[in-house]
């Protein structure tokens, strides 16, 4: 079973109980002095909640796919742009765009 398996398979309380956990783990390391952009912080976060060393940006597999979903919506209701966010996940805005909605559906 993989590390993805078994995280899908916890309780939703434990799920947000890990990502705090990952979360305060990366900002330790930013005191500590390891530069990390918005962008790289969630992409480290979603690749440490999939359980791989980083989430491909060209891969189609759904839950890489979802990975960068995520990400988007999250930086786009930080306030970036779909230009800037597009730049960090080697996609072009048209595509953050399709993101964005994707989530919105999904969310609805």
């Amino acid at each position: 079973m993989s590390n993805r398996d078994i995280y899908l398979q916890m309780p939703m309380e434990e799920r947000v109980e890990l990502c705090k956990y990952l979360q305060d783990s990366i900002i330790t390391e930013k005191r500590m002095g390891v530069p990390m952009s918005r962008p790289g912080l969630y992409l480290r976060i979603m690749s440490e909640i999939l359980g791989v060393d980083e989430i491909p940006l060209k891969c189609r597999k759904t839950e890489y796919t979802w990975a960068r979903y995520i990400i988007a919506y999250q930086l786009l209701n930080e306030g970036m742009t779909e230009v800037e966010v597009g730049r960090h996940l080697g996609k072009d805005h048209s595509s953050v765009n399709h993101m964005k909605h994707k989530m919105e559906e999904a969310l609805m």
